[in-house]
Parts: structure tokens; sequence; C-alpha cells
């Protein structure tokens, strides 16, 4: 008698998941991860330079910095006085045809954004004219839109994973520009402490040697008023 065999297809559901599948072959598994630590350093080595210079600007002196920047590229400035006088600046902008960008008198801090107008160098300055003797201490950062070539980034050349990481990589970076402004202010809070720490100390001093000074001055005072004055 011949024994009827049955045999069960089991269906496994496809779904464009965005993580690597367990059942993967090692080979395969090892691709992805490869690609994905490959996507992950490309990211990092094309992400924007923004990092936060700070620098001393002298009495009557003006300094600018340049960046090269092609047209139609978003490009940032985030500044902030962090030390010296009234924590105050002025700050002018510039495009490569003389062209006013912005333009601010006396301004403690603040961040600008335009777009690229025409490709060249623009002109960063700022200036401590109007101060006679104190220092400032400038803390600033410039970004010049993303380095990133147009057809890496492209959506349909990109698997969710990708995306994901591209999305995290833009958070990262928004991440970091907020940990540099709060390190600018925590360094600006600091420095007011120090000053007023510093003020109060000298100030505390003072008071001490006044008082001594009254003092003694009271002591004098009260013994040549009971001396008494022998006639000859």
């Amino acid at each position: 008698e011949k024994r009827s065999s049955t045999h069960t297809r089991t269906t496994h559901s496809r779904y464009n998941s965005p993580f690597p599948s367990p059942n993967m072959r090692p080979r395969q598994l090892s691709a992805s991860f490869t690609l994905v630590c490959a996507l992950v350093l490309c990211i990092g080595s094309f992400s924007r330079a923004s990092e936060s210079l700070v620098f001393e600007l002298r009495a009557h002196q003006e300094q600018c910095f340049f960046a090269h920047t092609s047209i139609d590229t978003p490009v940032g400035l985030r500044f902030q006085v962090t030390m010296g006088g009234f924590l105050d600046i002025d700050v002018k902008v510039t495009g490569p045809d003389d062209k006013v960008v912005y333009s601010g008198d006396r301004e403690v801090e603040g961040k600008v954004s335009f777009v690229a107008h025409q490709t060249g160098e623009y002109k960063f300055c700022f200036s401590n004219m109007m101060s006679t003797v104190t220092p400032k201490s400038i803390s600033f950062s410039i970004s010049a839109g993303n380095d990133m070539p147009d057809e890496f980034a492209m959506k349909d050349h990109l698997s969710p994973l990708e995306n994901s990481i591209l999305l995290l990589s833009d958070g990262l970076h928004s991440v970091e520009e907020e940990q540099e402004y709060m390190k600018m202010r925590e360094t600006v809070h600091r420095n007011t402490a120090e000053s007023t720490n510093s003020r109060v100390m000298w100030y505390s001093l003072l008071e001490v040697w006044v008082l001594i000074a009254l003092n003694i001055f009271q002591l004098y005072y009260l013994k040549r008023d009971f001396e008494v004055k022998t006639r000859i």
C-alpha cells in the first residue's frame, strides 16, 4: 500500500524591513554590515564643518574670516561675545561682489542665515572699533550648506535603512549645533559669575580695610580727647 505523503509548504511574507533579517546568510549579513559602515563613514566625511572658534579681538581692531561658497548654498553664522566690556561687537557679512548681506552694531549674540546669491568668497567681519581699551573674546561658527553630493543623497538610490541613517545624521547635526550654542552660553554665564565673584571679593577687602582705618582713627581721636593736659 502506498502511503501518500503530504508536503506542507510554509510561505513567508516578504516585507521591506530596514534591518537585516536574522535568516540571512553570514555572507549576506557581512555585506549588509559593510554597506552600513561605509554609509556611516561617508556621512561623517561629508558632514558640514561648523565647529566653533574662539578668538580675542583687541580695541580699535577688526578681524575678518572668509568662506568659499557656491551659489544657492545655505550659509549660517552663529556668534556670541563671551568676555570683555559690555559684551557687544559689530558684525558685518559681505558677498563676493562686496554687497552687504548682514550688518549689526553692538550685538551680544546672534544667528544669521542666508542663501548665497553668488559663487565666491564671503567675508565675515567682527569689529571692536567702539572700544577704547577693553578687548573682546568672541566665539563663532560658520556653516556653509551641506557638502554631500546630490547623487549620494537621492532617495531613489537609497534603501529604507540608508534613509534612516541620513535622517539620524541630520538629527545629530542639529543636536551638535545646539550643544555648541549651549556651550557658548555656558561660557558667558561662567565668565559673568567669575567676574561677579572677583568684584565681590575686592569690594569685601576694600570694606575690611576701610573699617580698620576707621577703627584706628576713632581710637586715636578718643585717646586724644581723654588725654590730661597739664599746665607748666
